[in-house]
């Protein structure tokens, strides 16, 4: 009998995934047999139209079949994560926004408050006068902060809370 190439296509009986072999048969059968026998359940046979040469005898049809199939390397299963609580997340961001606006808070009113200068030179001297639009920044600067700090105190203090189950 003159034999072929045939490539088999199916998937690996252990993983499932999609794979395909080419083997060298004198029928159909022998090759879906071959491919079976190398763990592989068959959904399509094709015949090559190739001519069978003597390397190819030895590069698809081997001494043993242990040798030829190669047993797929498991896959990582997935570990399961736990169950995360939504809460705590929300917890969780809470407490860092609260903290990030307490300390935005106490930057700003430590430079309005103490640092920011309201005055102007009045040109007539040494004498400086108090510029009433640079007082409005300065007030402006200082509630900011003020109003900074308290909203980060209340996220800190509502996530800090254990929610109740």
């Amino acid at each position: 009998m003159q034999k072929h190439k045939y490539k088999v296509v199916g998937a690996n009986k252990q993983t499932g995934t999609d794979s395909s072999m080419t083997v060298i048969a004198t029928s159909v059968a022998e090759a879906e047999q071959i491919a079976s026998d190398r763990g592989m359940f068959v959904s399509d046979t094709i015949r090559l139209n190739e001519e069978v040469g003597i390397f190819d005898e030895l590069l698809y049809k081997p001494k043993f079949d242990k040798e030829f199939y190669t047993q797929p390397q498991p896959q990582p299963q997935p570990q399961p994560q736990p169950a995360s609580n939504s809460n705590s997340d929300d917890v969780n961001g809470k407490v860092a926004s609260g903290i990030i606006l307490l300390v935005l808070g106490l930057f700003l009113l430590i430079i309005f408050a103490f640092f920011y200068d309201t005055t102007v030179s009045s040109g007539y001297g040494y004498s400086s006068v108090h510029n009433i639009g640079l007082q409005q920044n300065r007030m402006i600067g200082s509630l900011s902060g003020i109003a900074s700090i308290t909203i980060g105190i209340i996220l800190i203090a509502i996530g800090s809370n254990k929610p109740k189950n």
